[in-house]
């Protein structure tokens, strides 16, 4: 256009250039073209340089500015005189003649047609010729400036829907939206993904709907009506199969957007959260198992006092019953009306102990042994206590490793165990124990337990009884929760069976696994931490006379009839006895006899002073001084033993007279073997 204007004007040069505004809405022109021939060779350069994005003019100061600000021609055939003109750079060339024809559209000052060094001058003529033009050329930009707005949008729209689904593909969310209109649903690259549908696919409306599981198809159909009708919103967590046939978990979200006060078109996110569902679950599991861990640790303590009380007091009825019944010139009437107190305050005192156990507080004596050896041994018992309809199958493993655990208390865990199972079973039914080695290599949290990484042998006991429900499962382990019928199976089913395994397994450092399925039955995993066999002490103990030829002991105990007893006891098994209530009368007499005690026999638990105290400050005098510690609450013993230099035993209440002359003999044997 520009070489044509100059070929019909026979001008010397010129340019087309559009009018722009800058931020104070100021006209100012850029060029769409100009010819090269005006400027010396700098100029040049830098107008090949700046050709390409245009030359810029904000001086009002000049012919060209006169056009700008005025929106009318400009014609001058002496510019150097001119008094609208000025502003020229020296290196300019010479302007002979100029002429500015301003591009309208409609009232719109769009552009400008510059000209100049026309041989002949310009003339109104020239004016009247090119403004129809000039009008076409208008057009031309205002069209040219559209078509630049509309690219620059689409662009801008292109980089902002390629930014949006990078957004989108990075925080894992797809966009849709569905037009009620047209019954049209467009969906993001993310949610194509999401859904994991091959190439090609073509969403509507009722195939999002088949996504969803049937239960929750009815509840984004009535969320999508009600946001059609009333503009609700709705934020949902639902269960989502992929085409490939994954389950999901995902939000999904949706608005409305409305126009004339009529919904048109519904749109929202949808977004996998199967991983933070999972960890929440994860968190309420662990949640729900630290407060049932607490809970069982408040009754194991509650448990574990009142079984220290109960303790006491069946010593002193055991002690008294088992004294009288060292009196010959008892009637044999007499003697049956003993044995039934002796039979019910051992009863008693079995009871006492498998809370204690609940309780972790069980006094145990651990041993290294083979776990496979233990169970064969205790087959033929287990066999009779579960009866012949029940098949009791025995599955050793190969090579099992050593556990260090109490056998009394294995041989706890396995008859509670297989007594459990068999009460389950109604009918004809197989009890399977096995054993195995496991290695756990991270932490895992079973129902009621957590266990650390290491190396376990595992005691496994599974039935084929009836299952148990979710309910019983969060309470199996309580104490005095039964799940047995009343008059069901041999046994009154207290309900400290479980409990009782539950407290020594934990006693122990191990953990318990349990599965139960009401058509299958039910599957206890026992986990004990294995030995190494290096531990092992095999050194014999050598023999030493232990009888009590003129062994002194100290009886300290604070309960004045358990106090009495355990006298009477030690007197009937050839000891001297002294005696005191507490440490301080305990340490007079240490002062006052001296060497001549051999034994001190004290409860753990003394007002004011414990036992683990007592013997240290008489180590400190007597360092050939041994100690039984009695105790009914065996959490008392483990504190303080650990600070002890010197070697003792430890008799729990309630005892007999058999248990105490095995405790003292231990401890005399311990004296002389120094």
């Amino acid at each position: 256009l520009l070489k044509k204007l100059l070929a019909l004007t026979d001008s010397g040069y010129g340019m087309i250039a559009e009018v722009l505004f800058d931020e104070q809405n100021l006209p100012w022109l850029q060029t769409l073209a100009m010819t090269n021939v005006a400027w010396d060779e700098p100029t040049r350069k830098r107008y090949e340089d700046s050709a390409s994005k245009g030359l810029e003019f904000r001086n009002f100061q000049t012919l060209l500015g006169q056009a700008l600000s005025t929106a009318k021609c400009v014609l001058t055939n002496s510019p150097s005189t001119d008094c609208r003109g000025g502003y020229f750079p020296d290196e300019h060339s010479a302007l002979s003649n100029y002429l500015g024809i301003p591009l309208l559209r409609g009232n719109r000052m769009v552009g400008l047609i510059a000209l100049a060094n026309c041989p002949q001058g310009y003339s109104a003529n020239d004016i009247s010729f090119l403004e129809p033009l000039g009008t076409v050329i208008g057009q031309l930009i205002d069209a040219y400036r559209r078509d630049v707005q509309r690219r620059e949008i689409e662009r801008s729209l292109r980089e902002t829907e390629e930014w949006l689904e990078e957004t989108g593909r990075v925080a894992e969310v797809g966009a849709w939206q569905y037009d009620l209109g047209t019954a049209t649903l467009r969906w993001s690259a993310q949610t194509f993904r999401m859904h994991e549908v091959p190439p090609g696919y073509v969403p509507d409306f009722e195939k999002a709907i088949a996504f969803y599981d049937a239960e929750a198809r009815p509840v984004i159909r009535e969320a999508v009506k009600r946001a059609t009708n009333e503009g609700v919103p709705w934020d949902l967590e639902l269960p989502f199969t992929t085409a490939l046939g994954r389950f999901r978990w995902v939000r999904a979200v949706g608005h409305a957007a409305v126009e004339n006060s009529r919904v048109t078109r519904i749109f929202g996110t949808i977004k996998d959260v199967t991983e933070r569902r999972r960890a929440d679950e994860e968190r309420e599991r662990l949640q729900s198992q630290f407060a049932r861990s607490q809970k069982m640790e408040s009754v194991g303590r509650l448990a574990g006092g009142i079984a220290h009380d109960f303790n006491n007091m069946l010593a002193v009825i055991l002690g008294h019953a088992e004294m009288l019944s060292l009196d010959e010139t008892l009637l044999p009437r007499h003697k049956n009306h003993l044995k039934a107190i002796q039979t019910a305050g051992q009863r008693s005192a079995d009871l006492t102990q498998q809370l204690l156990a609940f309780a972790r507080r069980q006094n145990a004596a651990p041993q290294k042994i083979d776990i496979n050896k233990s169970i064969k041994r205790m087959l033929d018992l287990l066999r009779r206590s579960v009866g012949e309809r029940i098949e009791l199958e025995w599955m050793p493993g190969e090579d099992v490793w050593l556990v260090s655990i109490d056998p009394v208390q294995l041989d706890q865990i396995l008859a509670n165990l297989c007594m459990n199972a068999r009460d389950a079973i109604t009918d004809a039914g197989r009890i399977l124990l096995s054993t195995c080695n496991e290695a756990i290599s991270s932490p895992q949290s079973f129902r009621s337990s957590e266990i650390q990484p290491g190396y376990y042998v595992v005691l496994t006991v599974s039935d084929t009884g009836r299952g148990m429900s979710e309910t019983t499962l969060q309470h199996l382990f309580e104490p005095f929760n039964t799940t047995k019928p009343p008059g069901q199976g041999p046994g009154p089913g207290l309900g400290l069976g479980l409990a009782t395994v539950y407290g020594i397994v934990q006693q122990n450092s191990g953990a318990i696994d349990v599965e139960s399925d009401a058509t299958i039955g039910t599957t206890i995993r026992i986990y004990l931490p294995r030995v190494n066999v290096a531990e092992i002490d095999t050194t014999p103990r050598p023999d030493t006379d232990t009888s009590p030829k003129k062994k002194t002991i100290l009886f300290v105990e604070d309960e004045p009839s358990l106090l009495k007893i355990g006298k009477m006891l030690l007197k009937q098994l050839g000891y001297k006895v002294l005696s005191a209530t507490n440490a301080r009368e305990a340490l007079q007499m240490v002062q006052s006899h001296g060497p001549s005690i051999h034994v001190i026999v004290t409860d753990i638990v003394l007002p004011g002073c414990n036992g683990w105290n007592l013997a240290r400050q008489i180590h400190g005098m007597h360092p050939e001084v041994r100690f039984v510690f009695m105790s009914g609450y065996g959490e008392s013993v483990q504190p303080g033993a650990g600070t002890l230099k010197h070697p003792f035993t430890v008799l729990s209440k309630p005892f007999d007279l058999q248990r105490l002359e095995s405790a003292v003999k231990d401890a005399v044997g311990l004296e002389e073997n120094v």
